[in-house]
């Protein structure tokens, strides 16, 4: 007996519709597998973008902090670190004068920038500070030598001058129009700048440095004369804490871009003239100690005619938190320097 077998002309229109619908899945899961894939890619290339832009800040901040920055001592109050200046250790304020360095100086401003406004403290009650944008550093470095190979060298007119010595500031600029968001409340973005001026060590490197004394963006000069370690005390003939404005060195200073925090905070031993007896708050009601805002005005200066904090600063502690605008995302890096 034959049988005859219906043949099927096509799939039927729920057949249609079923395969329809996987093949839609499909193409889904595919769409957010390399959407996910996309994501930690660019995600992992900005993390690594922003942690090498903060490795190199932190290389410069290390060559500059942990080099001498004074000349040698004449009593034993002072030396050529920071550490060695022991203000805490002085009688009354008038004596810092005779008791002091013979050249060279260190300024900090470490005022506390207070809370959060959104979130002024975490889970666990503690406060969380407010990005720090008015701080600053600036300082003499002295080199060990003045070789070629560890000089502070700087070129002006096409030729290449050289010194021992620098003068150094760091400090935030805000970027025009940059902030964290489009909308009304965005946070500021800035620039940290690094400025470096070369500074007389020897009676030799005046001659040298005289005959581009009028470059003031690279020299540091007080009047009409190059600045030597000594006349570079003053305060007046310090360099202005300003970014670089002539087209030929405009952005040379920028050190990182896209800057939200630029924090320093101190370890210091107090002393005993009033005012500076205070000293870093426990960790109690601080999660830096012993590291803390500089108190009394928050500004620390060994150079002023009247130091503004007779304490003995023994170490830094430098927080630097920046951001992607791309990826929407922020990293920070924490340095501690034995002064």
């Amino acid at each position: 007996m034959t049988r005859n077998r219906m043949i099927r002309p096509a799939f039927t229109l729920v057949e249609m519709m079923v395969a329809m619908a996987l093949s839609l899945g499909i193409m889904l899961i595919l769409t957010e597998s390399f959407k996910m894939s996309l994501d930690f890619v660019r995600g992992a290339h900005s993390t690594g973008e922003l942690i090498s832009q903060l490795n190199g800040a932190g290389i410069l901040l290390s060559r500059d902090l942990q080099t001498d920055h004074f000349l040698d001592a004449k009593s034993a109050k002072n030396g050529p670190k920071l550490s060695d200046q022991r203000l805490d250790q002085v009688p009354t304020a008038a004596a810092w004068s005779g008791l002091g360095p013979t050249g060279g100086f260190f300024k900090i401003v470490s005022t506390d920038p207070g809370t959060e406004a959104l979130a002024p403290s975490d889970a666990q009650g503690f406060k969380i500070n407010a990005p720090a944008v008015n701080h600053q550093l600036h300082f003499t470095s002295v080199l060990p030598s003045a070789s070629n190979a560890s000089s502070f060298t700087v070129n002006s007119g096409g030729t290449t001058y050289s010194s021992q010595a620098a003068e150094i500031a760091y400090f935030l600029v805000p970027m025009p129009g940059k902030t964290t968001s489009v909308q009304a409340g965005g946070q500021q973005l800035y620039n940290l700048i690094r400025r470096q001026r070369l500074v007389a060590y020897s009676s030799d490197e005046v001659t040298s440095l005289t005959p581009v004394v009028s470059d003031t963006e690279v020299i540091s000069n007080a009047g009409a004369n190059v600045n030597t370690m000594a006349t570079v005390m003053n305060p007046a003939n310090r360099m202005p804490l300003s970014q670089l404005s002539s087209p030929a060195r405009f952005g040379e200073d920028i050190v990182v871009s896209n800057v939200l925090s630029f924090e320093v905070q101190a370890d210091w031993t107090p002393g005993t003239i009033t005012g500076s007896t205070t000293a870093p708050r426990a960790f109690a009601t601080n999660t830096d100690a012993p590291y803390d805002f500089i108190q009394g005005g928050g500004t620390f200066d060994t150079g002023a005619a009247t130091p503004p904090q007779f304490v003995q600063i023994k170490s830094l502690q430098i927080l630097i938190r920046i951001y992607d605008p791309r990826t929407k995302q922020t990293r920070q890096n924490t340095w501690k320097f034995a002064m």
